[in-house]
């Protein structure tokens, strides 16, 4: 039992799989989306604002099939409702 659980966590931890990044905890463009979304006030947004532009500068070109558009729609919305 314990040599099958090691290996899916194994498995899950190093696959390719279009969610790999947020099972190893890493931040994604929906991250960040659904932290904007849940802020009420003006020094939440800032907070937001400033993790996503040091993780920009680290990650590279959106995965295919990311849907960047509807998803920065989105943000840039939540945004303005908080401030």
């Amino acid at each position: 039992m314990r040599s099958s659980l090691v290996a899916s966590v194994l498995a899950i931890a190093c696959g390719d799989g279009p969610g790999e990044r947020a099972i190893r905890g890493e931040p994604t463009l929906e991250t960040f989306e659904r932290r904007m979304c849940a802020c009420t006030d003006p020094t939440c947004v800032k907070q937001v604002v400033q993790d996503m532009a040091q993780w920009s500068k680290l990650v590279k070109a959106p995965r295919p099939g990311d849907d960047t558009a509807a998803i920065t729609a989105r943000y840039n919305a939540c945004m303005a409702k908080a401030r």
